[in-house]
């Protein structure tokens, strides 16, 4: 039997200029066949642990935006299904790569599917406070020395002393109540602890007035952290994950339907008690444990995304009017935030949220997206060692780009129709992601890619043209070339084009030493070398007339400053309100400029230019690589193939040398 040379076979990316860590993601081991990892799922608060909200909180429960949540309750999670998922996720992006394009959790998940608040205030705030004496005055209750750890508070003691509430009890008793009932949330079921057993009292300050604790914006810092997880589990020396892994199955079960299981019969049997409508996950809530073994799943749950069509993946699942009746209205608040590139901030943590790469997520047409934003050593640090930081200051300027996300929400067109596969946006994707996770889904893919590539050679065949009688001449003389043309050919012939790319404002991000905890993983990013390109200075304006005037499609508004005691719950999204000129309202010039990001902002020092930009770090340009294929239709195989040689010999990553230790002697105490 015919041996194909390994290189035929490149599950990608054949571009690594998007994912450049590759090297270092989980997908790798898994092809190698190195690894068949089973993450454990971090969390505190299971489903028979899971008491309803009592009546007596409920009115404190919605002002504080953690109604819908309480309600969606619990279930079992598939270890398999995260695993699997977890090969998909590309920390480089925040987005899942799967066969037909990038998708990923939005804010319009959280704010649907959990019911939580996404518009208001970044969950972030101070750490260095005596523990004991804010359990005291906002529990009621103070806990002993030993059970509180540093800054985490045993989730033992939370339920000891707060599983019930009395009928008589007064307000105070039923505010104090509904904070431990909300840090329970908090730490068992949003944002678990890594050990399983504690939660961060951090957040506790933040509940003390129960009616403000609603604007802040809860749903951003649950997506943060879950980022944070998904990210860190693409390591493959990681064996579990944490965050709000229900959102993760809710979010997977509606999009993916050959995934899902069959979804329960789930009414709400206690309308007449509870006064509002449970979110959308609460049709999820009494699923059943999957049955199936886990290895067995895990490698079905590959074959399943390795072999996903356009039929098994919905765009868009909130649309339809069967699931729109059941959205109640506080989950479809402020939808235009659901479209904002903006940091997403939880106390040390910072990720980015990128809807413009999953715009076929919000029914819009689908650019080839630019690079996404690179945050660095941010992407890395944790509590540890930091107790007495101040986050507020810490990530300035996060917060202020966090509090113009009226001016990055993206307004790309409205798709018209399915992309089709054979797009320009499909072309570029292919040759930049990871396409298999397993060698046998490889080999049936690309014998697929060979089918479809013939299928459309024979349908060009009654063209005359030299070059297309050149290729079909060496299709049928050298099979393997074929098999490599189909690699980087891509099917161009026809192809849908792509609507032009969306721009975004991005703040510049401050200089950070290394990180010295983790060794910078997820954060260390190799050059990219390209001599067709050349990179640009970033420009700086010294004044407000200067900036260039350019076509972007952003939704902006007047630059109304957003102070933390005050966030409008609708701003206004127009263009006829502005009193500026419509070729200023891009800002995509504005957030190039440093003064946005210092505390002193103020209309005049924004005139004068601002700050030096040396104190900044210019992010990640967009990397436009030649497209053009290496496969030429006038070279001969043996041309051909030495270009091969030469592009692999690139990649090839040479391990150092290790160093022989001295042989000892014989009986093993001295080295000779």
């Amino acid at each position: 039997m015919a041996q194909y040379p390994e290189e035929v076979i490149n599950p990608g990316p054949e571009d690594n200029s998007l994912l450049y860590l590759q090297t270092q993601h989980i997908s790798q081991q898994v092809w190698n066949e190195n690894v068949s990892r089973i993450l454990h799922t971090r969390r505190v608060m299971h489903a028979n642990r899971m008491i309803e909200p009592p009546n007596q909180i409920l009115e404190y429960l919605r002002l504080a935006g953690f109604y819908g949540v309480a309600r969606v309750g619990q279930f079992d999670y598939d270890r398999s299904l995260v695993s699997a998922l977890v090969e998909r996720w590309r920390p480089e992006t925040h987005t899942f790569h799967t066969t037909r394009g990038e998708c990923t959790i939005t804010l319009e998940d959280v704010a649907i599917q959990l019911g939580l608040p996404c518009v208001g205030m970044p969950v972030i705030g101070k750490t260095d406070f005596n523990w004991q004496d804010v359990c005291e005055w906002l529990l009621g209750v103070r806990p002993p020395a030993d059970r509180i750890l540093g800054q985490r508070l045993l989730m033992n003691w939370l339920e000891e002393h707060f599983n019930h509430l009395p009928d008589d009890a007064d307000d105070v008793q039923v505010q104090q109540f509904t904070r431990a009932y909300i840090l329970r949330l908090i730490g068992g079921y949003l944002m678990p602890d890594r050990s399983c057993t504690r939660v961060y009292l951090m957040y506790l300050p933040l509940l003390y007035n129960l009616e403000e604790v609603g604007n802040f914006s809860w749903g951003s810092a649950v997506l943060a952290h879950l980022y944070r997880e998904l990210c860190n589990a693409t390591n493959p020396t990681e064996d579990g994950i944490g965050g709000c892994l229900s959102l993760l199955h809710l979010w997977a079960w509606d999009r993916f339907p050959t995934l899902a299981p069959q979804q329960p019969v789930s009414p709400d049997p206690q309308s007449n008690i509870y006064p509002l409508l449970p979110p959308l996950g609460f049709r999820w809530k009494n699923v059943g444990q999957n049955p199936r073994p886990s290895v067995t799943s895990l490698r079905q749950y590959r074959s399943l995304l390795d072999r996903m069509t356009d039929d098994d993946i919905i765009w868009q699942p909130y649309e339809s009017s069967e699931v729109r009746q059941l959205i109640p209205e506080y989950c479809l608040a402020t939808p235009e935030i659901w479209l904002a590139s903006v940091p997403l901030i939880c106390f040390h943590i910072i990720e980015w949220h990128h809807p413009d790469r999953v715009l076929r997520q919000f029914g819009r047409q689908q650019p080839i997206p630019v690079m996404p934003v690179h945050l660095g050593n941010y992407h890395t640090i944790q509590l540890r060692g930091r107790i007495s930081t101040n986050w507020t200051e810490e990530y300035s300027n996060f917060i202020e780009a966090w509090n113009r996300w009226p001016h990055a929400v993206v307004d790309a067109p409205l798709a018209l129709g399915e992309l089709d596969r054979t797009s320009e946006y499909m072309q570029w994707y292919w040759r930049h992601t990871r396409r298999w996770i397993q060698r046998v889904s490889g080999d049936t893919g690309y014998v697929a890619d060979i089918a479809e590539q013939l299928y459309r050679l024979t349908i060009n065949s009654r063209s005359t043209c030299s070059d297309c009688i050149d290729y079909r001449e060496r299709v049928a003389r050298d099979q393997r070339n074929i098999l490599l043309a189909v690699r980087e050919q891509r099917f161009n012939m026809n192809s849908q084009p792509a609507p032009p790319p969306v721009e975004l404002p991005r703040p510049q991000i401050p200089r950070d030493r290394p990180s010295k905890r983790r060794g910078g993983y997820l954060s260390t990013q190799p050059p990219i070398v390209n001599e067709n390109l050349n990179e640009q200075e970033p420009q700086n304006f010294s004044h407000f007339d200067n900036i260039p005037v350019s076509s972007s499609p952003i939704t902006s508004s007047n630059p109304t400053h957003f102070y933390p005691h005050h966030m409008p719950s609708s701003p206004t999204l127009s263009h006829s309100d502005s009193p500026n000129p419509p070729q200023f309202q891009s800002f995509m010039s504005l957030f190039d400029n440093p003064a946005l990001f210092i505390d002193q902002y103020n209309t005049s020092s924004f005139e004068q230019g601002g700050p030096s930009n040396e104190a900044f770090v210019t992010p990640r340009q967009s990397i436009s690589l030649a497209e053009s294929p290496w496969f030429d239709l006038n070279t001969s195989t043996a041309q051909t193939n030495e270009t091969l040689d030469q592009t692999q010999e690139v990649n090839i990553q040479q391990r150092p040398q290790r160093a022989r230790r001295r042989p000892r002697c014989g009986t093993g105490s001295h080295y000779l």
